[in-house]
């Protein structure tokens, strides 16, 4: 179960994006006056003194660091997952110790684009709480957890506030990316941070927030006032899976697109298919990273569009645990719904439908941007506070599905199976992964 990406690759891209966008704009590089960064959390890059990374990121679902997250849990009696950075570093310590050693930093994944554009080796508050190793509240590293790890404390990065400028783009990165040089960059921070600092003007009770993406998720305020909410494993990139692995024979005519109108055609239900959503284990309502994918009640009489409506319905189904499974929180009378899968219409009234209630979709259904842009505006003095940004921004909507009751009524049934199936099924997930 591994998953690692090349930060060279991100950068690459970054370079390619970033002067497209400059173009797509018609805008002067002159005209921009500062950036920043935002991107997936929880992979450590490992640098060496030329900043030059030393080995592939393991991107957060990957799940070879098992066993470590275990062995940190039995000895320091507290939670870890293998999700995160800690027990990543570990597993990177005892499978590859003379990388481990010429190590001379490590950061997070939009930390690496960051020094690319302005040669500092930081990381800010977020990311670094999201590596398990990080206190928020005493705003330190924790010591106890990062000595187990086998980290020598010179080799943590410095850590500053996401809105804090740090650097200026540099004349190498100006001529790689056209912007101009000088140009004040931000500290920046993950994705999913800067997602919720966009929706916060949207966030209240009986309102929630469902991101279909690659780690779908689902957000809401608790009746104490508190934003509340978890993440499953995997989600949106279970359809990218199914479209390249099994999709291949056929595809210069299977897109996206394409599967989205399939979807529509098959009843909901899809024809009695269930599928459980873990293709790289599972985070919420419980965590479990021996957790796999299951496609329940196969037939030779299911199609193409059977499977893929049943993986909108397995991610939507997964969602509604997780919202079960908090405390505190009132009926919902409205979804918003971003991310990727947003741009589906049929998932998008799958959600509807399950959830019975309104679900809506956004103009721009990519968030991270724009929470980045608040916390840039607010630290170059727009605004007076990253707060007074956020007051400042609207969410439009663009098209609303509403539920239809017959189908509800179904989706009730099926969810009610789909909870005995997950029972049913948790005991063997550990049993399978040990005869690997």
């Amino acid at each position: 179960m591994w998953a690692e990406q090349s930060p060279e690759d991100w950068w690459a891209k970054s370079r390619i994006a970033i002067r497209r966008s400059i173009r797509a704009a018609g805008i002067r590089a002159k005209d921009i006056v500062g950036a920043g960064i935002c991107g997936q959390g929880h992979g450590p890059v490992l640098l060496n003194r030329k900043f030059r990374a030393l080995f592939p990121c393991i991107i957060w679902p990957d799940l070879r660091a098992i066993k470590q997250a275990e062995f940190i849990e039995a000895n320091l009696h507290r939670e870890a997952a293998a999700y995160y950075t800690a027990a990543k570093l570990l597993w990177i310590r005892e499978k590859c110790p003379k990388i481990f050693k010429e190590m001379w930093k490590f950061v997070l994944p939009k930390d690496y684009i960051r020094i690319k554009l302005t040669d500092t080796v930081l990381t800010d508050s977020g990311d670094a709480a999201g590596t398990m190793m990080y206190s928020m509240e005493g705003k330190s590293w924790d010591y106890e957890l990062v000595d187990f790890v086998g980290i020598p404390r010179q080799k943590l990065p410095d850590v500053r506030p996401s809105e804090e400028v740090v650097g200026e783009v540099t004349r190498k990165a100006s001529a790689e990316t056209k912007l101009r040089a000088g140009t004040p960059v931000i500290a920046g921070t993950a994705d999913y941070i800067c997602t919720r600092l966009a929706l916060e003007c949207y966030l209240k009770p009986r309102k929630a927030v469902v991101y279909l993406g690659s780690a779908p998720s689902i957000f809401t305020v608790g009746k104490g006032g508190n934003v509340v909410g978890g993440f499953m494993g995997i989600g949106g990139a279970t359809l990218r899976w199914f479209k390249e692995r099994l999709c291949c024979l056929d595809s210069s005519t299977v897109n996206y697109e394409a599967l989205d109108k399939e979807a529509e055609m098959a009843e909901p239900g899809s024809g009695g298919l269930l599928f459980l959503p873990h293709m790289m284990g599972e985070r919420k309502p419980a965590y479990n990273p021996y957790a796999r994918g299951v496609l329940f009640g196969l037939s030779l009489g299911h199609e193409r569009r059977n499977v893929v409506r049943s993986m909108m319905e397995g991610v939507a189904f997964q969602l509604k645990c997780i919202l079960k499974s908090m405390q505190d929180v009132e009926k919902l009378d409205e979804i918003l719904v971003i991310g990727g899968g947003a741009k589906s219409f049929a998932w998008v009234q799958v959600v509807a439908d399950i959830f019975n209630v309104d679900a809506c979709m956004p103009h721009s259904v990519e968030m991270g941007t724009l929470g980045l842009a608040v916390l840039l505006s607010s630290s170059l003095g727009f605004f007076g506070s990253v707060s007074e940004a956020q007051k400042k921004l609207s969410i439009d909507v663009a098209r609303r599905a509403s539920p239809r009751r017959e189908h509800n009524q179904k989706y009730d049934e099926l969810f009610s199976l789909y909870c005995d199936l997950e029972k049913a099924l948790a005991r063997f997930y550990g049993r399978v992964h040990s005869s690997l």
